[in-house]
């Protein structure tokens, strides 16, 4: 797999926060992951890779996170709870 975001700690931030989200049993929903990118000023083809990145996590493919602890111990709780709140 080719690079997948322009900075190597930005590309660990993400596959880290899906695998965690993935363990949870978040449903990793590559299209609407992919349109949110897009919808934030990503480049479409970023949003593409992401978009792939998260398929793979969520069908249970296994990936390298080499920086890992990007996130608090609680991120996924407070996603959570911020998703309840909109």
């Amino acid at each position: 797999m080719a690079r997948l975001i322009v900075h190597p700690a930005d590309e660990s931030a993400a596959k880290e926060l899906f695998v965690l989200l993935h363990k949870e049993s978040e449903a990793l929903i590559a299209r609407e992951i992919s349109e949110w990118a897009a919808r934030n000023g990503w480049r479409q083809c970023d949003a593409e890779e992401l978009r792939a990145l998260a398929a793979r996590i969520g069908a249970g493919g296994r990936v390298i996170v080499k920086n890992k602890n990007c996130w608090r111990d609680d991120i996924v709780k407070q996603l959570k709870e911020r998703a309840i709140r909109q």
